[in-house]
Parts: structure tokens; C-alpha cells; sequence
């Protein structure tokens, strides 16, 4: 059943890619990942090979492109094209995050922002071992997901988008029990609550091997 929600999850983008970027292409360094995004500069050196998994309709990319030899990956085709659309400077390709390995290439470091909050938990170490193949030893990493227990399918309309996705919630500690054992560090967190339906937690990270 994971794998059509999963596929169900990326139709949405598909189908609402020019609207969801249009209302989400806000500017990151004001917006909930500004911290991290200030920490990551500070532990990644200008010029540093970085690789973005999830690019959406390119936000972080805007910035990230700025600083980095980047690459952005998203498996929608639609959030892909939006991305190229925004952001001209950066380099997109369409690409799973479980095919990430199929790049032929490895980073220095990576940008996950919102998206192994799609990713079933039956599926979250696989996520995390193709994120780390395509990564050195020690790389350093920023992980966003949402707060709370389980997974759920959820079906809506929103902002004039039919949405059809799924979400997986996570507490601190078993997160953190998940990263330590993929061998990732855990370097710094914060938790940002926002609403009854999104709270953030927000991990800087660092590849152990």
C-alpha cells in the first residue's frame, strides 16, 4: 500500500507543481529553515559539492545556488521543471531519493528539507543509506521532518490544489535512534512548533562513516 501512496504523493506534485511553487517559493532566509541554513553555511565551505534531495519548485535552491556546486533532485517531474523555471542558475534532475545511487556522483554534503517526511518508516532506512551512497565520510547534512507518531494518508483541498500525500510524523528519539543507526550524527537540533499540524524538528548532521 506504501508504494501507491508514495507514487500518489509525487502525482500530487505533478499535477500541482506550478501552483503549490507559486504559493511556496517564498524567501528561505526568512522562512522556518533560516537557522539551519546560516548553521549549514558555517559548516560547509563556499564551493562545496552539495546535493539537494527534494528541490520542490527550487526555494532552497535560490540560496543554496549562490554558495555551491549544486544539484537539486525531486522525484516530480512538474516540481522539477518548476525548479529550472525559478531558479536558471541551478542544476535539477528528476531522481527518487531510493535512486539516488544512479548519479554516478557523490556530494560533500546534502539539503533534505521536507521530504523524508514522505518517506513510509518501513522505507526511511533504505532513504537514508541512498542518501549516504552518493555522500563522502564525514559530510554534513540538514534534515527537516515534521513531529508526531504514525503515517497517514491524507486527502484535501487546499489552497486550490487537490492533494493526495503521504506523510510520516516522527518524535525526536526515535528519529535520532533511526539516524544513529545509519551511522549519522546528530550535530545540532532545534524544534519549531507552528501549528497543530506542522511542528518542525530541524537536524544539522554529519555523516559518521
Amino acid at each position: 500500500m506504501s508504494l501507491k501512496q508514495e507514487q500518489a504523493t509525487i502525482n500530487t506534485y505533478d499535477r500541482n507543481a506550478a501552483t503549490w511553487s507559486m504559493i511556496h517559493n517564498y524567501d528561505l532566509a526568512s522562512n522556518n529553515f533560516a537557522g539551519a541554513l546560516t548553521e549549514f553555511y558555517g559548516l560547509v565551505s563556499d564551493g562545496s559539492s552539495v546535493l539537494e534531495v527534494g528541490c520542490g519548485g527550487g526555494r532552497d535552491a535560490l540560496e543554496l545556488v549562490k554558495h555551491y556546486e549544486y544539484l537539486g533532485t525531486d522525484a516530480s517531474a512538474g516540481m522539477v521543471e518548476s525548479a529550472r523555471n525559478y531558479v536558471p542558475a541551478g542544476e535539477f534532475q528528476k531522481c527518487s531519493v531510493y535512486d539516488l545511487g544512479s548519479l554516478d556522483k557523490t556530494f560533500d554534503a546534502f539539503w533534505a528539507a521536507a521530504i523524508l517526511l514522505h518517506m513510509p518508516k518501513d522505507r526511511i532506512d533504505e532513504a537514508l543509506q541512498a542518501i549516504k551512497s552518493v555522500t563522502v565520510s564525514k559530510a554534513v547534512g540538514m534534515i527537516a521532518i515534521k513531529d508526531g507518531d504514525g503515517e497517514h494518508f491524507e486527502i484535501r483541498q487546499a489552497e486550490g490544489m487537490s492533494e493526495e500525500r503521504l506523510f510520516t510524523y516522527w518524535k525526536d528519539a526515535d528519529f535520532r535512534a533511526v539516524l544513529g543507526r545509519n551511522a549519522i550524527d546528530v550535530i545540532s537540533y532545534k524544534y519549531i512548533p507552528l501549528s497543530q499540524r506542522t511542528n518542525w524538528h530541524i537536524y544539522l548532521t554529519r555523516n559518521r562513516t
